[in-house]
């Protein structure tokens, strides 16, 4: 597309589209994490939201998406928490 068949307005609205979609994201991560949710439980209702969505239009989420997010196997254990006497 040439830049003549841009013009600023074309271009400032779709500036605006991605500055508010950034603020709902932003938004959406300050409130889970208010609410305590984790990156792995956020990572999860994401990854199922789009199960459903790829699976309404007859694709295999598995070959689409990935496997579902999970805790990595290279993660570190919990250490113990220490007993204060």
């Amino acid at each position: 597309m040439c830049m003549s068949c841009v013009s600023n307005v074309d271009t400032l609205a779709a500036n605006g589209l991605m500055g508010v979609i950034a603020a709902v994201n932003g938004w959406e991560r300050i409130a889970d994490r208010r609410r305590g949710i984790t990156r792995l439980e956020r990572a999860q209702r994401i990854w199922l939201r789009n199960q459903s969505f790829m699976r309404s239009l007859d694709l295999d989420p598995i070959e689409v998406l990935g496997p579902p997010p999970g805790v990595p196997a290279s993660a570190p254990a919990a250490r113990p928490q220490p007993v204060l006497v």
